[in-house]
Formats: structure tokens, C-alpha cells, sequence
């Protein structure tokens, strides 16, 4: 997932939605941007009968999200399901790590996790839900699943670089609202210069410096000057910067935070869009509002290997593990999966869920466009290290609860427990990186992998982090060796590559194949897109059997 993006309007956004999804996708994007009343309940799947696919088969490759979901769907409405899934379990990239489990990357050791105990996990694919991410959100309300607030950022969590203050961590509220003061100046002085009067139009001069003073807390001095200096004596109120230390009761004021000057923070990279540090909240998929399963992001997909379908099946007993696709091509009655030792297998559709790459080189006998569609598609690599803690001590010392730190070092970011709050210990996701250096930090071995997050640790935490974890328990994982995958998520296919993206996306892309997957939507690397897609594929072959 790129995060350097363009902004496109809402008729670009609809117009590309209409290209590739039809009226329904139009539909959904005017209710995103308020266009159209949000129904109270999201109708999924609308319309069709609950025998649709009676004396049909459909054959469902990869049992991530994606192909749990189509398999629910296409199981729920009578067709014979059967889900093919390479590895020796369901829920592909959302791997959630407990005491007991164990994983391994392809040519390195296996890892078991030994986390104190069964409540801890690490969320080693997905971690968060946006609160506009409403497919996932009514599934999991659909499915049961119980769901806690996540917090993704906070005044206290820790800014570091190594360019900006000597590579001190500071406050995130230090240096957000530090840049606003330091801005609300700046801008004031030349307002009252009159510099601004022909940019500011029919506005009132007064009313903008006043707007100015309360989004920068500014001062006015008696000269008629606005001033950004919380640590002013004159100044009453409580800084938006925050104290080093707290006031208390009585005489104890506290102490403010050092404003940053602003030439400190410009000549950084710390706003640089390439770093993601100081705006990451945002993003409009990073907000505040966010949201995770309680106890750990598998439980969305076990929740739907729980559901019921015709036969007093579940969509659980509908999977076959360990048995890797061969090949698969279509037939003149449908298509034929070979998997596993050799087992041949013939069904009247297919959903395809694997990487797209990874089917051009199963796939035989597939169009010229539809192959140069699929190889299109480049996936980042993604890796992350966890581990427990002996103690909580970003609690106890700096005063974060969960929320992410952020840092320009190899690692990127520390992401905090959003539960369990002073309890005796934690699990910290301890490296969470993506692109190039997520390519070079995988190339290393485990071993070194843990050390450079014990260095960027340290960073973040001098002094405190290093001889607080439990280095027995530490786990590091690179989706692009992983057995099976190629990476973390596909790239924004819809913007760089469109031709392909819509290519794949065609109401029949392939004779009886169908795809399902992330890497169909706008949101790739989400379980929105995942979710997204599968229903897509679920509502193309009922439309096809519907028309016959």
C-alpha cells in the first residue's frame, strides 16, 4: 500500500468506481462522501435466492479472508463449496500469534511463540479496523464478533529522527503543536503587515488573526502583536505542548515543554511525506477512531469457519489445507484444479484468491491480457517483530496508552498494547515496516532483524527498552518469504497500473475463473478490500447463473 498518493476528487474517485464497479460501486461511494443517507443495515448480497447455486460447484483457491467470505457466501446460497488453501492453516496474512503457536519463513528456523500466557498475542498481518471500513465492521456485527477500541495515536506517544533534535524523542503533541504555533505566527505577522490582504479578499483581517490565536494558542502582547510563547510567564493557560513535568496541587505549576522552533522542525524530516512521522493522524485511514477484535484480529476469520451452511456443514469443514494449486485452467464445462499430490479436481467456477502473480504461473491456457493483467500487480513487502515485555514501562514512565511511536529508523514504528492496561506485562509490536527497507530488513537473519529493533527501540525509549524486554519471546516475520506469499499487500493498482486493474476487474475476467482479493479494490492491504472483493465475486457468478 503506497502512501504517497495523489488526491483525486469525488468525481474522479466515482467516475474510476463506475468504470470498474458499476452503479452499485457509485452507489457506495456517494454514501462515503455523504451524498447519499448510510441504510441502517448494509445489504450484502441482495436479492438472491438462498438456492441460487443449487446443483452448482464452485472451487474457492486460498482460505484468507477473502476466500473464508466467498466461501460463506457462495456455501449460503447452495452452491457445493470447496476451499483449497496451500498452508497448514486458514486466515492467510491475518496471523495472530499465541503461546504455543508456531510459524516459519521459507529456508529459516521455526518460531514458537512463548508469550507468559494465552491472553497476549501478536497481530503479525492485520491490526486495526478504520471506522469507515463498514463491510468488516457489519460482518464482524453479523458474525459476532466482539470488538474494542484501538488507539492509534496520542499526545504522548514518541516522535524520533535522527535529523531533528539530536535524534531525541519527543512528545507527539510537542512537536504537532509546536508547527501550529510557529505557523499561526508567522502567518499573523504578515497578516498585520497587510501582506495578506489580497489573498485574504473579503475576509475580515481581524476575525482571520483572531482565528489564528486560538488554532496556535497565541498571546497578545499590548503592542497589538500576536506571539506564540507558552512558556511566557504571563501566559495562563495550559500549554497544548504539554508539560516535561505535570502541575499538581498547591504552588507545584509543573514544568512546560520547550516550544520547538520552527527552523528546527523545517530543516528535519519529520513532515517530509516520505517519513509518515509528524501528520500521520491524518491520514484518513489512520484517524483516531479505529477499531480491533478483542483478543486478537483471527477472530474474524474464525468467525466465519463457524458459520453454518446447507448439509450441517460449517464453512470450516469446507477447506482442504496443506494442498498447494498445481494448476488450473478452465474447461468447455467449467475448470479443472489440480492441488496437492496430484488430486484433479472439476467444479463450474473457481474464485481465485491467490496473488495474482502467483496464478499466471499456475494458470494454463489464460488469455494474453488476463496474464499481462495478473503480472501487473506487485505486491510490497512487509515485516514485523514482537515480543513481550517484562514490565509496561511505557505506562509507568512516559504515560502511553497504546497508540503508535514513530520513528525514521529502520523499524518505523512501536505500536502499543491498546488493552490490558497495567497489567503486569505487554506485547509490543516492535518493528512495523514497509517498501524497501521491509526488502532489506527481511533479507536479514532473525537474529539480526531483533537486534535492529532493540537499536530503534532505544531510540524511542533511551535507557528503558532494551533491559525491559523478554527477548525470549521475541518473533519476527516477513510476509514476503512467508510459504505461499509474496509480500504484505498489492501496490494501489487502480492508480499506477488502471489498464490492468480494470482488466482484472471485468464482470467475467477469465471464462469460469474469478478473482477474489485485496488487491481488487481501493483498498489494498485491508481486510475492507478483501471483503469487498470476495462479495464482488460472490454477486458475478450469481449474475451469471441468474442470466444462465
Amino acid at each position: 500500500m503506497t502512501n504517497d498518493v495523489r488526491l483525486l476528487t469525488r468525481r474522479d474517485v466515482l467516475y474510476r468506481l463506475g468504470a470498474v464497479g458499476g452503479a452499485a460501486a457509485v452507489y457506495h461511494g456517494l454514501t462515503t462522501f455523504g451524498l447519499l443517507p448510510v441504510p441502517e443495515a448494509r445489504a450484502a448480497v441482495p436479492g438472491y435466492p438462498s438456492d441460487i447455486g443449487k446443483g452448482r460447484k464452485v472451487i474457492v483457491i486460498g482460505a484468507g479472508l477473502a476466500g473464508v467470505c466467498a466461501a460463506y457466501l457462495l456455501a449460503g446460497h447452495g452452491f457445493e463449496t470447496k476451499v483449497i488453501e496451500a498452508n497448514s492453516r486458514a486466515g492467510g496474512r491475518s496471523l495472530t500469534l499465541r503461546k504455543g503457536d508456531s510459524f516459519a519463513e521459507v529456508g529459516g528456523p521455526v518460531q514458537t511463540c512463548a508469550f507468559t500466557n494465552s491472553t497476549l498475542y501478536l497481530n503479525a498481518g492485520p491490526g486495526r479496523i478504520p471506522q469507515h471500513h463498514y463491510i468488516v465492521l457489519d460482518y464482524c456485527s453479523e458474525l459476532g464478533v466482539e470488538l474494542q477500541p484501538y488507539i492509534f495515536m496520542g499526545g504522548s506517544n514518541l516522535l524520533q529522527s535522527d535529523s531533528f533534535l539530536g535524534g531525541r524523542p519527543v512528545p507527539m503533541r510537542q512537536a504537532q503543536f509546536s508547527l501550529r504555533g510557529e505557523i499561526s505566527e508567522l502567518l499573523s505577522k504578515v497578516a498585520q503587515k497587510g501582506k495578506l490582504d489580497e489573498a485574504l479578499g473579503h475576509i475580515d483581517r481581524e476575525r482571520f488573526l483572531q482565528m489564528l490565536s486560538s488554532f496556535g494558542q497565541l498571546q497578545r502582547s499590548p503592542d497589538g502583536r500576536y506571539r506564540y510563547d507558552p512558556q511566557d510567564p504571563s501566559f495562563l493557560g495550559f500549554p497544548w505542548t504539554g508539560y516535561a513535568e505535570e502541575p499538581g496541587a498547591g504552588l507545584d505549576a509543573g514544568q512546560k515543554t520547550q516550544r520547538i522552533p520552527l527552523d528546527k522542525i523545517v530543516r528535519s524530516d519529520i513532515w517530509s511525506s516520505d517519513n509518515q512521522l509528524l501528520f500521520n493522524n491524518l491520514q484518513y485511514y489512520w484517524q483516531s477512531s479505529l477499531l480491533q477484535p478483542s483478543g486478537g484480529m483471527d477472530m474474524i476469520w474464525k468467525a466465519f469457519l463457524k458459520q453454518g451452511v446447507p448439509g450441517g456443514k460449517t464453512v470450516g469443514d469446507l477447506i482442504i489445507l496443506d494442498s498447494p494449486v498445481k494448476s488450473l485452467r478452465n474447461t468447455a464445462t467449467g475448470v479443472e484444479v489440480i492441488h496437492g499430490d496430484g488430486v484433479a479436481d472439476s467444479a463450474d467456477f473457481c474464485v481465485s484468491t491467490m496473488a495474482p502473480i502467483q496464478l499466471a504461473r499456475v494458470g494454463k491456457g489464460l488469455s494474453t491480457s488476463f496474464v499481462n493483467a495478473l503480472t501487473h500487480i506487485p505486491y510490497d513487502p512487509a515485516t514485523k517483530v514482537g515480543w513481550e515485555t517484562k514490565n509496561r514501562f511505557w505506562e509507568t514512565k512516559d504515560r502511553i496508552y497504546g497508540g503508535i511511536s514513530f520513528t525514521d529508523d529502520i523499524i518505523s514504528q512501536i505500536w502499543y498494547p491498546s488493552e490490558g492496561f497495567h497489567q503486569p506485562t505487554g506485547v509490543l509490536t516492535a518493528a512495523y515496516n514497509r517498501g524497501d527497507d521491509a526488502l532489506a530488513f527481511g533479507k536479514l537473519p532473525i537474529e539480526k532483524r531483533f537486534e535492529l529493533a532493540l537499536q530503534g527501540g532505544e531510540k524511542i525509549h533511551p535507557g528503558d527498552y532494551r533491559q525491559n524486554i523478554n527477548m525470549d519471546t521475541a518473533l519476527a516475520i516477513a510476509w514476503q518469504n512467508m510459504p505461499h506469499f509474496i509480500g504484505g499487500w498489492a501496490n494501489d493498482t487502480w492508480e499506477t497500473d488502471p489498464a490492468a486493474y480494470k482488466r482484472l476487474n471485468q464482470a467475467d475476467p477469465e471464462g469460469q475463473i474469478y478473482l477474489a482479493g485485496d488487491f481488487l479494490s481501493y483498498w489494498p492491504g485491508w481486510q475492507e478490500g478483501a471483503l469487498g472483493a470476495a462479495e464482488l465475486a460472490f454477486k458475478q457468478i450469481a449474475e451469471r447463473v441468474t442470466k444462465g
